[in-house]
């Protein structure tokens, strides 16, 4: 009886170790800046492996990050970039607090 116990208890303590370093990658903690950069040309220079034509200024994600959205734009700024089609519509209507901006080579142009 005792080994039984020993062999329903070693698994449960296995997997109740997994879901606390589950627990453990949620953090309460906000996205920085560099995090979000980062991310944003990470994004970006993957679009680029893939193909994807950047200069008409794109949004590439409305959610990059929670309260971060990552967008290209020329630099210096074109017409194009004002065109609200091509800007990332969570951060224009207010949902979304904070923005990176790179351009067609990813390179950074500004975070906020």
């Amino acid at each position: 009886m005792s080994k039984r116990i020993i062999f329903l208890i070693i698994p449960a303590l296995f997997l109740l170790g997994g879901c606390q370093k589950a627990n453990d990658l949620v953090s309460d903690q906000p996205v920085t800046q560099t995090e979000a950069v980062a991310k944003c040309q990470q994004l970006c220079q993957q679009r680029l492996a893939d193909g994807i034509n950047l200069s008409a200024g794109p949004c590439l994600s409305e959610k990059l990050l929670p309260d971060w959205v990552c967008d290209v734009a020329h630099n210096p700024r074109q017409v194009v970039d004002d065109n609200s089609n091509n800007q990332c519509q969570v951060y224009r209507q207010g949902a979304i607090g904070h923005f990176v901006e790179v351009d067609q080579n990813c390179k950074l142009i500004k975070a906020n």
